[in-house]
């Protein structure tokens, strides 16, 4: 959800939430949210929690694999 939202333009926590709410109907086919979609605070936390050098280096490989 995050990643759609950034390369949709959203800049912060806030911006990633409400493009979530707005793509809530596209976004229910293929996810099953049974607490609604996560707030901009839920978001924050997650992020903060992250092992920064893990997920940098997921993301290069998932990059990688699609950009063959």
């Amino acid at each position: 959800m995050s990643l759609c939202a950034v390369l949709s333009g959203a800049e912060d926590f806030e911006e990633t939430a409400e493009y979530d709410v707005q793509k809530q109907e596209f976004s229910s086919r293929f996810l099953t949210l049974p607490n609604d979609i996560p707030s901009h605070d839920t978001f924050n936390r997650v992020f903060r929690s992250m092992d920064i050098k893990k997920f940098g280096d997921c993301l290069v490989k998932w990059s990688k694999e699609i950009i063959k």
